[in-house]
């Protein structure tokens, strides 16, 4: 059971009653509510205030954390990138001296047969 406000006199009243014991005003849910949000507003408010200067000292912290992170990040997958475009690059030059290779022995094989065949 907590204590609300009156949204007709402004004194304060449980929240399990229907009607203002000071005043008479009958209470909605929706006046029950409402009061509980203004509630949560005043505290966040409080909260908010009382601890501007923690704020103005972790803000900075935490978006510099953030902007490292980002930067940090950046820095792996690039690095990444050019792991992986050197391993292709060494791929297709092995590759093209593979070729080259076979072409020479292939050259090799036919130069050889025609010299066993005349």
């Amino acid at each position: 059971m907590a204590l609300i406000s009156c949204p007709g006199c402004g004194k304060q009243i449980s929240d399990s009653v229907k009607t203002c014991v000071h005043c008479g005003r009958k209470l909605t849910e929706k006046d029950k509510l409402k009061n509980n949000i203004d509630k949560n507003v005043i505290v966040t408010k409080s909260f908010i205030s009382k601890n501007k200067k923690l704020f103005k000292i972790i803000l900075p912290i935490l978006l510099a954390i953030i902007v490292v992170g980002i930067i940090v990040y950046a820095m792996w997958y690039n690095s990444g990138v050019q792991v992986s475009r050197r391993l292709a690059e060494a791929a297709a030059a092995t590759l093209e001296d593979t070729r080259e290779q076979l072409e020479v022995l292939e050259q090799k094989s036919f130069d050889m047969q025609e010299y066993y065949y005349d």
